[in-house]
């Protein structure tokens, strides 16, 4: 290397030498002098650490974290506001429940005592269905003779004094359902007006209904005829005492909620 540019290099070394050591000694001396050093030395610092890529990705990322969490916050809020009215709406519902099953369980024990005559001669039985139904079973040999859908005397009377006691809940729908033993029909005479015991079901349930209505003064809108045939048996058809449980019509006291009426449909 050439003997000039060596002995510049040595001089600008000296040079620099002497200027830090003179910084030095005046920050040291001068803490005016020295605080200035330090806030250019932070400013430079802080400017050299905006302008890394790195950091504006993560200061990016932190606001979209931000953002999420102001949402999610949002979204609590609003869930914790849907759960409040669910639990409200479910303690009405529960409230409105068992409301209601007082109400049934009440009905239950009015009908029993307006019908105790004929429940205590065992020709009607009320019973209570999961608290939710009311069921008044009489026998087929109160209402009707063999293989007959025609109401006989003491079957009126039985439906009327029914009629009256079903009169006083008129928000419920009376289904009135015909059963059968198992027994099928023979006759030729009697399978011309009943091919099976579908028909003859059948046909006891709509004379007990038009009893109902046309005499004990049941709204039609609110009773119902079904044929169950043979087949929702409340005892064996193997004996003979449980076929003749089996010969039956169930007058059913439904709640409102389970009402089905065309108009909902209309």
């Amino acid at each position: 290397m050439p003997k000039k540019v060596v002995s510049d290099l040595y001089k600008i070394g000296v040079t620099l030498l002497i200027a830090i050591v003179v910084v030095t000694i005046w920050a040291a001396v001068d803490p005016k002098f020295r605080d200035k050093l330090s806030n250019l030395a932070a400013d430079q610092l802080s400017d050299w650490i905006e302008n890394r890529p790195i950091v504006t990705e993560l200061r990016s990322e932190l606001e979209k974290s931000q953002s999420l969490a102001e949402a999610l916050t949002v979204q609590n809020t609003e869930l914790k506001n849907k759960l409040n009215e669910v639990a409200e709406d479910l303690e009405q519902v529960n409230t409105e429940v068992q409301r209601e099953r007082n109400q049934l369980s009440t009905e239950f024990d009015r009908l029993k005592d307006e019908l105790q005559q004929e429940v205590s001669s065992r020709e009607v039985a009320v019973e209570q269905v999961r608290n939710k139904f009311t069921v008044i079973r009489v026998g087929d040999k109160v209402l009707f003779d063999t293989a007959s859908s025609e109401l006989k005397s003491r079957g009126q009377e039985v439906l009327g004094l029914i009629a009256v006691s079903l009169k006083n809940f008129p928000d419920r729908q009376v289904r009135v359902e015909g059963h059968t033993d198992n027994i099928p029909i023979v006759s030729p005479r009697i399978k011309k007006r009943f091919p099976s015991n579908w028909e003859l079901s059948s046909a006891r349930a709509t004379s007990a209904v038009r009893y109902l209505i046309e005499n004990g003064g049941l709204d039609p809108k609110w009773v119902v005829a079904v044929g169950r045939g043979e087949h929702h048996p409340v005892a064996s058809n193997k004996t003979k005492e449980g076929r003749a449980k089996n010969r039956r019509i169930e007058i059913v006291l439904m709640p409102a909620e389970e009402t089905f009426k065309t108009e909902e449909i209309e």
